[in-house]
């Protein structure tokens, strides 16, 4: 069975929800979009699948224009509300993005700017159709303290995790107050587009973390890196062949929780005219993630029809990549999260990510930092003196895979199982109060 197919007989919501996808990448009939309409659409379940996707800005435009009169008002007035506010968001975010480079440039500090607004009109998506949470840029690590400085006086505030006394090797950065001491906030915006108002920005000194087993090298990345204009501004970034490869990479990371990451995958493609795909599998073959990249490509293309060569899709099969796809589409066509696919904690072990490793040796590391390695968490929970730190090896899985899963089962047992990802019933409630209210 096909990935799109697989993906369409989920439910006429995910076939839906799959058909606009592919109309805005021109790589689907619109007569199909048309016989799925003339199904009965649960248009709640719509909405919830699209918001779990990351995508209902992306197929907003396409839905109302195609079939408005066939969709409950209230849900009409919910999509254009999350559609306004969501531009409202990136206006913010975009002019934040000029801002910092425009800063950094002044005070010579070199950064990269990437998985951003930048990186979406790069690769050929409408920023208003896009949905970010923050804005991530790579900084060298001699200017980490004159960056941290510049950021702490100009409204930024270092955030720390619940338990942490000093900072990490990469950094959050939430924006408290605008350069005229008014509060810097955005008002009336949901959850799920950005958490609590705040403009977020994380640095990062390296494209990866301590416990994904990868060497993709900060310098040559550095070396290869070019620009891109961006609203009247030259804005660093990095090459087209990196570029693919990162959001291939962070793909994988998230375990490909959402189309989202498969639809910039799949823009990059398709849109990046000077990329050479072959160059980006070298480069992620010598990093010893080959397979993410493969996965990268054989899901933008089963799922959203982009154009790879045949080669690539059998090299991809050899390495046993279907199953781990077939998996990520089983989960994303739901529109409520099965309990295998639920991740208490964000560096909860993933198979996925696993089998995308190429080399043995960095998938028994990633098993054992996943496993073992000791977080703010686990340090409050049980905290242990020097000398007995090393028994944090013991408590991490006992905790996370033991004591966690026993008590969200009973959890579930007493209230009724509760999904993780936006509750559309919750947002719409919140919804008709403020439009009582107005």
């Amino acid at each position: 069975m096909s990935m799109a197919r697989q993906f369409r007989e989920a439910s006429p919501e995910a076939d839906l929800l799959l058909s606009l996808l592919r109309l805005r990448s021109e790589s689907a009939s619109p007569s199909h979009t048309g016989e799925i309409l003339s199904r009965e659409i649960c248009w709640e379940k719509f909405v919830s699948l699209a918001l779990r996707n990351r995508v209902l800005p992306t197929i907003s435009h396409s839905l109302l224009s195609s079939c408005r009169d066939k969709i409950p008002p209230d849900i009409v007035a919910f999509i254009e509300d999350r559609f306004r506010r969501n531009i409202q968001r990136n206006q913010v975010l975009c002019r934040e993005l000029i801002y910092l480079n425009k800063l950094f440039l002044a005070h010579d500090i070199r950064i990269i700017n990437y998985k951003g607004p930048e990186t979406a009109a790069r690769i050929g998506l409408n920023i208003n159709e896009c949905q970010f949470n923050d804005l991530d840029f790579l900084l060298r690590e001699d200017q980490e303290v004159a960056a941290r400085e510049l950021l702490l006086s100009h409204g930024y505030c270092l955030e720390l995790a619940e338990g942490e006394s000093g900072p990490r090797k990469d950094y959050t950065y939430v924006r408290q107050f605008n350069d005229d001491g008014t509060p810097s906030l955005i008002e009336a915006l949901p959850e799920d587009v950005q958490r609590a108002g705040r403009i977020i920005i994380e640095p990062h000194l390296h494209v990866t973390e301590y416990r994904l087993p990868i060497t993709i090298e900060s310098e040559a990345l550095w070396e290869r890196a070019g620009h891109t204009e961006f609203l009247g501004a030259s804005l660093p970034v990095l090459s087209d062949e990196d570029s693919l490869l990162i959001l291939c990479v962070a793909g994988c990371k998230a375990r490909w929780k959402n189309l989202k990451l498969v639809n910039h995958v799949a823009a990059a493609v398709r849109n990046l005219s000077h990329v050479s795909i072959e160059r980006c599998i070298e480069n992620a073959k010598a990093a010893g993630c080959e397979r993410m990249v493969l996965l990268g490509l054989l899901l933008a293309n089963g799922l959203l029809g982009v154009k790879v060569e045949q080669e690539l899709i059998e090299r991809a099969k050899r390495a046993r990549l279907e199953k781990c796809a077939e998996r990520v589409i089983l989960v994303r066509s739901r529109d409520a999260s099965p309990s295998f696919d639920y991740c208490p904690y964000p560096w909860k072990y993933s198979s996925i990510i696993r089998c995308t490793l190429d080399r043995s040796c960095d998938r028994a590391r990633y098993l054992w930092r996943t496993i073992t390695r000791p977080y703010p968490i686990h340090r409050r929970r049980f905290p242990l003196p020097g000398p007995l730190q090393n028994l944090y090896s013991i408590i991490v899985p006992t905790h996370d895979y033991v004591l966690v899963p026993a008590c969200r089962n009973l959890r579930r047992w007493y209230e009724g199982d509760r999904d993780n990802q936006p509750d559309i019933h919750e947002a719409l409630q919140e919804f008709r109060q403020r439009e009582e209210q107005r």
